[in-house]
């Protein structure tokens, strides 16, 4: 992946370790990349309703947000462009689901975001869809500027 990403489709990828534990009552997903830049912790298990959510009233409104907006573009190390990808399925299925915990070395670093300024709105979990992943056109990117991601 780390050498095919950039080249055979877009994305440029490095190194990571990935710790995945799924159970019907639980789910944790947490990776660090090799070089210590980038560590995120989630742990999630299923609700019965989307609770505590300031940005959607309800779970049918956050998965139609979610559903129109499966696409992701990342930097580049060039800075010229962004890579992008869209999530494509024809079983669009989440539910919701309860944080038990979350850590981000990104989203926690006040560098980046000043305490409270970044917070966890809600988990949706989506298992046991077909899917697959279709390359977007390259965005342009202002050449020398610093890209956050």
């Amino acid at each position: 992946m780390t050498w095919a990403g950039g080249r055979l489709f877009p994305g440029e990828q490095g190194r990571a370790d990935f710790e995945v534990h799924e159970t019907p009552h639980l789910m944790r997903v947490a990776l660090a990349t090799r070089d210590g830049d980038i560590r995120v912790d989630v742990t999630v298990e299923p609700s019965d309703e989307l609770r505590g959510s300031e940005l959607f009233a309800d779970l049918p409104e956050a998965s139609r947000f979610f559903q129109g907006g499966a696409k992701g573009f990342s930097a580049t190390r060039s800075g010229c462009h962004l890579d992008g990808m869209e999530l494509r399925t024809d079983a669009w299925h989440v539910k919701a689901g309860r944080v038990r915990s979350a850590g981000s070395s990104f989203f926690d670093d006040p560098d980046h975001f000043p305490p409270g300024s970044a917070t966890l709105d809600c988990a949706l979990v989506m298992r046991d869809v077909p899917a697959g992943w279709r390359p977007l056109p390259a965005m342009r990117s202002e050449r020398g500027a610093r890209l956050v991601g």
